[in-house]
């Protein structure tokens, strides 16, 4: 029997962001809606609600509850649009910052030189502008009342030591000949502090702003800290290298428990041995490689060099690794992985795990499999409306979580796509390696010679195919 309507014939309601309206539509005495199309629009019209009206949702409204003699809450009867933000400012670059991937000499060491993670700057050539920001596009609510847009975020980049800045802040063009830095939101051309030995007790630690070079070695025990670059000729020992820009190490690096090398942008050494590095940007060893090495990278790890090799300890980038050897034939245990930088996937995961409480919450009421077309029969009838009302949402959050997850592969792909995402073996990786990659896991079981180890885009699953 069609429940009789007990109060309002029906009502509506507008989301509080002003965009959203929705009908409610409850059922007559004789089971029909207890409503007219007139009526919804003479009371959407008394709430002085213009915009966006689907009088084809209010009709499919009227008749779906005079044919199931069921009430229905929350049909979208009006929609308003929302307003879209401006594009923030943005930095462009007109010198040449694009690492290239080097060349490999015909004796098999690596020439990087090209590589560009430097960048020159030259006096009076501009080397970077900013891109305005806009405006943005408005939109309005179901009111009618033009909702303003939000302006992009404007530049804060300012000029730093031997630049300047046009008057309308946009071109910046150095003073000066030096190497160009851009962090901290100022753009800067460094001079380079010289050290003309080894860091030792008679230099003690060096702290510098500017970019720094040892012509010698870096002792244990000691600190170079530079905002820009270090470069060292010869070789670290369990000595701190910080660097807010890249760290190059013409020698090698050997540390026993106590050295760290950090660089805010790429390091480059000769080679490794039981050496901590993280950096931003990539880290190369050539023409050597890295032994019991842990090793962090934001970019790629690149170790192809004539005696390129990762053995041992641990080894992790975002865009890719690449070494002609991984492991040893002795099985020494090593682990190299690609974290794929995915920071919209933290965002899904936090909405997932909001709509997955509630969709326990709302199973736990009505359950999990009971439809609409099953409440008559479970619910009596003065449950049967609010059992209505959580089945409906419960279904709603179950298609807002399945979006979720189409979402959620569609980033995994596309990250996969923008980053190279492979660990890339030019010789052969061994026994006792295992791969990561984007969260899967592989162990190497038998020799693989000339490997490009990938992962799935649909499973996850690290595949591998000849290099």
């Amino acid at each position: 029997m069609a429940l009789r309507s007990l109060g309002p014939a029906h009502t509506l309601e507008v989301s509080p962001d002003t965009l959203t309206v929705w009908l409610n539509v409850m059922v007559s005495e004789h089971g029909l809606a207890s409503v007219t199309r007139e009526e919804v629009l003479e009371r959407l019209a008394s709430q002085k609600i213009v915009q966006g009206i689907d009088v084809e949702s209010i009709d499919a409204a009227i008749a779906k509850v005079s044919a199931s003699h069921e009430p229905l809450a929350r049909v979208v009867v009006a929609r308003g649009i929302a307003p879209v933000r401006g594009r923030d400012a943005k930095l462009s670059f007109l010198v040449p910052i694009e690492k290239v991937a080097g060349e490999v000499l015909h004796d098999g060491y690596v020439d990087f030189h090209e590589r560009n993670t430097i960048i020159p700057a030259s006096a009076g050539e501009p080397v970077c502008e900013v891109v305005p920001a806009t405006a943005g596009v408005a939109g309005v609510d179901v009111h009618g009342k033009i909702l303003p847009a939000q302006k992009g975020a404007d530049s804060a980049l300012r000029a730093g030591a031997n630049v300047t800045v046009s008057s309308d802040g946009a071109l910046f063009t150095p003073t000066a000949d030096g190497v160009l830095v851009v962090a901290g939101g100022v753009v800067t051309v460094s001079e380079v502090a010289v050290v003309k030995g080894d860091v030792n007790f008679a230099v003690g630690n060096v702290y510098s702003k500017n970019a720094v070079h040892i012509k010698g070695s870096v002792l244990s025990g000691f600190t170079v800290h530079a905002d820009t670059h270090v470069t060292v000729d010869g070789m670290v020992e369990d000595a701190t290298i910080e660097a807010g820009g890249n760290v190059t190490i013409r020698g090698g690096v050997v540390h026993h428990g106590k050295g760290l090398i950090r660089a805010g942008g790429g390091v480059r050494i000769g080679y490794a041995q039981n050496a901590t590095i993280q950096a931003s940007g990539d880290i190369i060893v050539q023409p050597g490689g890295a032994m019991g090495c842990t090793l962090q990278s934001g970019g790629r790890i690149v170790a192809i060099g004539k005696t390129g090799k990762i053995v041992g300890g641990v080894a992790h980038a975002s865009q890719g690794i690449e070494a002609r050897q991984l492991g040893s034939a002795a099985s020494i245990e090593t682990r190299v992985g690609v974290h794929l930088k995915m920071p919209d996937l933290d965002v899904i995961d936090s909405d997932d795990r909001i709509l997955r409480s509630e969709l326990a919450d709302l199973e736990a009421k009505v359950g999990a499999s009971v439809t609409l077309e099953d409440i008559e029969d479970v619910f009596a009838d003065d449950l049967r409306s609010f059992a209505r009302e959580v089945v409906i949402r419960r279904d709603e959050i179950r298609e807002l979580r399945a979006a979720l997850a189409i979402d959620r592969l569609d980033i995994v792909q596309r990250a996969l796509a923008e980053h190279a995402g492979e660990v890339v073996v030019l010789g052969s990786a061994f026994p006792g390696v295992t791969v990561s990659i984007g969260g899967a896991h592989r162990h190497i079981e038998a020799e693989a010679p000339q490997a490009a180890f990938y992962r799935d885009p649909h499973l996850p699953v690290v595949m591998s195919r000849k290099a």
